[in-house]
């Protein structure tokens, strides 16, 4: 699964958060941190 940012629709940022959080531990602690970050920027509004 890929999220894609839709004008129409909605980016349900809580699973995908989760998700990616619980699927990056192998990662550069840097990456991991600065995809992090911006995930929890967005909002789970519609876009």
């Amino acid at each position: 699964m890929t999220p894609i940012l839709v004008p129409d629709g909605n980016f349900e940022r809580d699973p995908i958060l989760k998700r990616f959080f619980e699927a990056s531990y192998n990662i550069d602690p840097v990456v991991r941190a600065f995809v992090i970050a911006r995930l929890s920027d967005y909002s789970s509004r519609e876009l």
